[in-house]
């Protein structure tokens, strides 16, 4: 019963509210698997994004800036893994416990990316 519970839970947070492709990035993912799939992939996506505005971003900074910066992604690295899996906790154990892990790398990984991308634009 638990992981039935565990499953629709997974399945609610990966549709939202809405049934839209904003909102769901994996409309057409009907299985645990397919859903594990197309999320592993949205993730690395968002990672490879991530890196990239970073990157950039450190090439614009003059190295006191850049000491600060690297201090907080190597924090905000550690924060993200920690919030993941005490969202994640009531699933350790299940079949869907990686799932829930990486929806919620993913959503806090691209929110990270938008920070990263003000604090660019305000160097221009």
């Amino acid at each position: 019963m638990r992981l039935f519970l565990l499953l629709i839970s997974a399945l609610l947070l990966s549709y939202g509210t809405a049934s839209s492709q904003e909102n769901n990035p994996c409309p057409d993912a009907k299985t645990q698997l397919e859903m594990s799939s197309c999320y592993n992939e949205q993730y690395r996506v968002a990672d490879s994004k991530l890196n990239d505005v970073y990157n950039k971003l450190m090439a614009q900074l003059n190295p006191e800036h850049k000491d600060k910066v690297k201090k907080a992604q190597i924090t905000w690295i550690k924060l993200r893994d920690q919030h993941c899996d005490a969202e994640a906790y009531l699933s350790t154990g299940g079949s869907v416990h990686a799932l829930e892990l990486t929806i919620c790398k993913a959503a806090l990984t691209k929110t990270r990316t938008d920070q990263l991308h003000r604090i660019s634009n305000d160097l221009k």
